[in-house]
């Protein structure tokens, strides 16, 4: 059970972090000790109204640290924005009102639905805190982290496959990342739900997903035996996985460049896409100062191959960069000239850093045991158990 009050007081709500089994495996998973995350809900948007479904467990709701209402079975409850206050509401009759309001789950497996905005219906487990702002009301799902971790396995990889070793894998990898961040900035840090962090959309619905948690319980990727290492991933690396230092300009030498033929299959492997040839030689010019009234620079403007992944376009102009300007699906890309438009040809979708997803699903379908497919993206590491590491990870 989580207690909260104090942390609420001290708008816990404002600091958000933006950065980035079984028998298949060689070692045994061990359950983490009790341990909660903070999330905050649907990519920090604030609402005027949001309503709350009983599904499960009992719920006990507080306005700041003063008991106000209890949830059981078939309860419905609306929070409303009235100038600078939430009112709350069930079966019509106004309860209570205050700047917060926090639902503890008192009960066995304690989840429930939440509606709001043009959001669709999710159902979250634990805990849920709402908090007034100048925009209106924010959410955060206070959650015990292999639930959390579940959650996020079927968030980012439950609709690419049913093989339950990539969601081994998937599970150690979004463990390892969310309790980096935990040992990096403690237990202050709130996640977000999108792919500032990792996607999370509330409660897994999965079995294939459960049993892939519980089987790898406690166990995280780790450098030089102690590190917990940043583990990136991204849907498919085209072929190619980046080194660190090519997206990010920091090393790290467990992320390095890998030739991923395993990611050949995958839906995401290969893309195209098209802009007038005007706007894409009026964006070099006016975003990178490309000399595009030059005969020989414009040509190479228009006729850019890549054969293996590359860091930079003509004249040291990072890829990175047109790929985020643009919103292509990676960096990996060759252009040509087709009359009046431009023609992006590229492989995979995604940074390209560390695991590619539809490369891990691959190597499960031939296979390769969950901690094979880790250490084949990420170089020189180990899976262990977090129990097993010294204090200071």
């Amino acid at each position: 059970m989580t207690f909260i009050p104090a942390i609420l007081k001290s708008g816990f709500y404002r600091t958000v972090i933006r950065l980035a089994a079984g028998m298949v495996l060689l070692i045994c998973s061990i359950p983490l000790p009790a341990l909660n995350v903070k999330v905050n809900l649907f990519a920090g948007q604030y609402f005027s109204a949001i309503t709350l479904s009983h599904i499960s467990g009992k719920y006990l709701v507080k306005a700041g640290s003063v008991e106000v209402l209890a949830i059981t079975s078939g309860d419905t409850v609306t929070l409303q924005k009235a100038d600078d206050q939430i009112v709350l509401y069930c079966k019509g009759q106004m309860v209570a009102f205050g700047d917060q309001f926090y639902f503890q789950g008192t009960g066995l497996d304690n989840a429930l639905a939440i509606h709001a905005g043009e959001w669709d219906t999710r159902t979250y487990e634990d805990d849920l805190s709402f908090l007034m702002y100048t925009g209106g009301i924010g959410c955060c799902n206070w959650v015990e982290i292999e639930k959390y971790i579940a959650g996020v396995v079927q968030a980012e990889a439950g609709g690419s496959s049913n093989h339950k070793v990539f969601f081994q894998v998937q599970a150690i990898v979004s463990r390892t990342y969310a309790l980096r961040m935990l040992a990096a900035y403690g237990d202050s840090v709130i996640f977000t739900d999108d792919v500032n962090n990792q996607v999370y959309k509330g409660k897994n619905e999965k079995p294939v997903i459960a049993e892939a948690v519980k089987e790898t319980a406690g166990l995280v990727i780790v450098y030089n035996d102690s590190v917990l290492i940043n583990a990136v991933f991204h849907s498919n690396s085209g072929g190619f996985t980046l080194s660190a230092s090519d997206v990010w300009m920091s090393s790290l030498p467990y992320l390095q460049p890998v030739v991923d033929t395993f990611s050949f299959t995958g839906k995401n492997y290969t893309w195209t896409t098209s802009i007038p040839v005007v706007q894409w030689l009026n964006y070099l010019d006016s975003r990178f100062n490309y000399p595009v009234y030059a005969d020989s620079m414009r040509q190479l403007a228009l006729n850019f191959t890549q054969t293996e992944r590359t860091k930079n376009f003509h004249r040291d102009i990072p890829l990175t960069a047109i790929r985020n300007d643009l919103k292509l699906r990676s960096t990996f890309f060759s252009v040509t000239s087709d009359r009046d438009q431009v023609v992006f040809t590229g492989y995979g979708y995604g940074h390209g850093v560390g695991l590619s997803q539809e490369g891990a699903i691959r190597m499960a379908e031939l296979g390769y045991s969950s901690e094979e497919i880790i250490r084949f993206y990420y170089k020189g590491v180990r899976v262990k158990p977090y129990t097993d590491l010294p204090p200071k990870r």
